[in-house]
Formats: structure tokens, C-alpha cells, sequence
């Protein structure tokens, strides 16, 4: 299986491969959650995927770490600033203040 590990600049981490613990589960715990994929491509090799991952970021570097070992694929690894991320966050503006389906930080 495709591992994708998210690793916050304060040492918290979510992987694909976790389950959620807790109900409800903890609010300041990482959690990446999966989208819809699609697959195929012109070689039928190709797969799409999309991932979240909640909450926010602190200040600091965020790293994607990768591995499909049963494909033969190491690990590999990635930093994004996670401050750059916040400040994004920070200029998002609710379109639909009433959607039931956002929390307090949409």
C-alpha cells in the first residue's frame, strides 16, 4: 500500500495508514482523510488521489513523506513551510457561514 505520513514542525504525524481513535476524535490530533481517486490513464498505470489533512500546521517545516514499498518506491520526503500554509489560511474568506458541514475553522 501507498504510505503517506504528514509530519507537523511540533512532532505530531497522521499517516494513510492510521484509523481514527476517540469519538469524537481529538481536535488538535492530525488526521488526513482521502478524496475520491481516479485511475487508468493512456498506460492504465496512473492513479490520481486526493488527501486533507487537519488541523492547520503550526509555524515551521511540514513534511510529506512517501513510500510504497510494495512497489518498489523508497521513501522520499518533502518540507513545505507550514507558516506560508497558516498565512493562506488566514486570507480564506466563508462563503456559506451556515454550511453544516463546516466546522469553526472552515
Amino acid at each position: 500500500m501507498l504510505r503517506l505520513t504528514v509530519q507537523f514542525a511540533d512532532g505530531r504525524s497522521v499517516s494513510s495508514l492510521d484509523t481514527l481513535t476517540g469519538d469524537p476524535p481529538d481536535p488538535d490530533q492530525p488526521m488526513i482523510s482521502s478524496g475520491p481517486g481516479t485511475g487508468g490513464g493512456v498506460d492504465g498505470w496512473s492513479f490520481d488521489m486526493e488527501y486533507s489533512v487537519r488541523p492547520l500546521p503550526p509555524p515551521g517545516p511540514l513534511a510529506f513523506i512517501c513510500a510504497w514499498p510494495g512497489r518498489g518506491i523508497p521513501t522520499s520526503r518533502m518540507e513545505v513551510d507550514g507558516g506560508a500554509i497558516r498565512a493562506a489560511a488566514d486570507t480564506a474568506m466563508t462563503l456559506w457561514p451556515d454550511d453544516p458541514y463546516c466546522s469553526d475553522d472552515c
